[in-house]
């Protein structure tokens, strides 16, 4: 369903200037950067239809194409594999939103027709080939990357002064385990940040991160995206124990987050009676919670028949209004998309997921580099976190989350493709001569040169 938050227009004469200022003068891809950044930028302007900031980037991303069409460095060389899934998938969605009877009122003429199946159906997943058209360059990456973890902090500090004034933090999402699912895969990427830079800004920044997006992830009290933030760091730290050039890095920092625990239980004897901790410590519990066991129970099972009834293309909506005002959605984001747009298009989403998992694995597994072993199983544990947290909550349907996860999954297969995407341009070109390939030396010397 349609957002009900409008944006003032006055923020719509700052941003649409800054979106085709970016279209005219400056790479495609700061388009898609910005996009993320403005995480903090909730909501619509209503312009006949409605609009938002995601809308505007994708034209400004239509408008800067069209200028640069035919110059060189503009597309990045690499054709996004697994295409026909993805259109298969954007098809799927199509006919499940036309057939959907919550969609009817909304399908008066063609031009409306069109531009709902785009921002409904389509929309959602322009991420991951937009990703590898615009981002599969070494240079272009890491900023992908950083921008993930900025466009987190931004959610962060705006959430932590909501919880320091005594208000329940959700940041600039819709209610707080969005925000706790928000944080997942920054975290991710601020921990192998942390195991892989070398200078001391870098690092600098990945740990200060670290620190906002925990202390955000505790004012959310989201108990889903805490275990998911745990199982995901802790598969990154089992599988890089093994890797003799990060296993120092690991226990440094294994020694710091002890020291510091340490410290903060001393200066504050009270601190795991505090609310927050104790939410977050319940969840210990596991399925023995009462709130998941409900779920399981009765919440579940009531979706589960709806899905059973409409298999193929889902009723359009996840919301159950016979169930009252509370309580009406499943909770559980695997049937959130069956009961939206039916289960072959959950099997081609969860496709993607483990494609995205399996390249990542993939690349840690023939890596020749710590930087390609740390991106290789990050990536991978980032998704399953993701996928954990989707049990708990609709976190694939948030589209912040949305955004990132499919920038992950098109970078980890473009990655898998090309593992020199990671690497620093001495690296690539070390790993280019030691093949022996003059005509790979050129490239990457080529590629070091750009960036």
């Amino acid at each position: 369903m349609p957002s009900v938050d409008f944006l003032p227009f006055g923020l719509l004469a700052i941003v649409a200037p800054i979106v085709l200022v970016l279209a005219l003068g400056y790479p495609p891809h700061f388009l898609l950067l910005l996009d993320l950044v403005l995480v903090v930028v909730s909501g619509d302007w209503s312009l006949g239809l409605r609009v938002d900031v995601t809308d505007l980037v994708f034209l400004g991303l239509v408008i800067a194409l069209l200028a640069r069409r035919g110059k060189r460095g503009t597309i990045a060389s690499l054709r996004p594999p697994y295409m026909r899934l993805w259109v298969l998938l954007g098809v799927l969605s199509s006919i499940a939103y036309l057939l959907a009877p919550t969609s009817q009122e909304y399908l008066t003429d063609p031009a409306r027709i069109a531009y709902q199946v785009y921002r409904y159906c389509w929309k959602p997943i322009l991420y991951y080939p937009l990703t590898i058209a615009l981002l599969a360059e070494p240079r272009k990456l890491r900023t992908a990357l950083v921008a993930v973890i900025v466009s987190a902090d931004l959610a962060a500090l705006q959430a932590i002064q909501q919880g320091y004034v005594g208000d329940r933090a959700n940041g600039p999402f819709s209610a707080p385990n969005a925000l706790g699912s928000a944080m997942i895969i920054p975290s991710l990427l601020c921990l192998a940040g942390i195991l892989t830079s070398t200078p001391p800004r870098q690092r600098a920044f990945y740990l200060v991160s670290s620190a906002l997006l925990a202390r955000t992830l505790l004012f959310s009290g989201s108990r889903g995206a805490f275990v998911a933030t745990l199982a995901a760091s802790a598969l990154v730290v089992c599988f890089l124990l093994g890797k003799t050039q990060v296993r120092q890095r690991i226990f440094r920092l294994g020694a710091i987050v002890g020291l510091l625990g340490v410290v903060l239980l001393a200066s504050s004897p009270g601190l795991l009676e505090r609310p927050n901790v104790k939410r977050m410590l319940s969840a210990s519990e596991g399925v023995e919670a009462d709130t998941f066991q409900w779920r399981l129970q009765e919440r579940w099972p009531h979706f589960w028949r709806i899905v059973q009834q409409n298999p193929w293309f889902g009723v359009g909506t996840e919301v159950d209004l016979s169930l009252g005002r509370d309580a009406n959605t499943p909770h559980n984001g695997y049937l959130a998309i069956a009961l939206i747009s039916g289960l072959p298009a959950l099997g081609v989403i969860l496709t993607f997921a483990l494609l995205g998992v399996r390249s990542g694995l993939r690349v840690y597994r023939r890596a020749r580099y710590r930087r390609q072993s740390v991106f290789g199983i990050t990536i991978a544990a980032a998704l399953i976190g993701v996928l954990i947290h989707n049990i708990d909550d609709a976190t694939l349907q948030q589209a912040f989350i949305s955004k990132v996860f499919w920038l992950l999954t098109g970078l980890a297969v473009a990655v898998a493709r090309r593992p020199a995407l990671v690497l620093t341009p001495t690296e690539a070109l070390q790993t280019a001569t030691s093949r022996g390939s003059g005509e790979a030396v050129g490239q990457f010397s080529a590629a070091a040169a750009r960036v």
